[in-house]
């Protein structure tokens, strides 16, 4: 197997390959998650304004967006109290 500067140098054989082109140099992704309430500290159902403000804005600056948006996932926190709040989400 050739190393990656043999590949480099060489190019590909195959033509597969651009002459120069390293096929082991990766190009790193990362997964984020955002997750988000459906509803407000009150209990008032976030406005789906919102939901598509924050999915352009999330669009432009990072180039694109998946959004599990059809089936709310739910959440448990505790506030300052002993009882569990539980939480509908949505995850960008």
């Amino acid at each position: 197997m050739r190393t990656a500067d043999e590949l480099e140098r060489r190019g590909s054989n195959s033509g597969a390959l651009s002459k120069g082109a390293n096929p082991l140099r990766l190009k790193a992704n990362f997964l984020i998650q955002i997750l988000l309430p459906t509803r407000r500290a009150d209990g008032e159902p976030v406005s789906r304004e919102l939901f598509q403000e924050i999915t352009s804005e999330l669009t432009h600056r990072f180039g694109g967006l998946t959004a599990y948006t059809r089936s709310p996932a739910e959440g448990l926190w505790k506030d300052d109290g002993d009882k569990p709040v539980q939480d509908e989400i949505v995850i960008y």
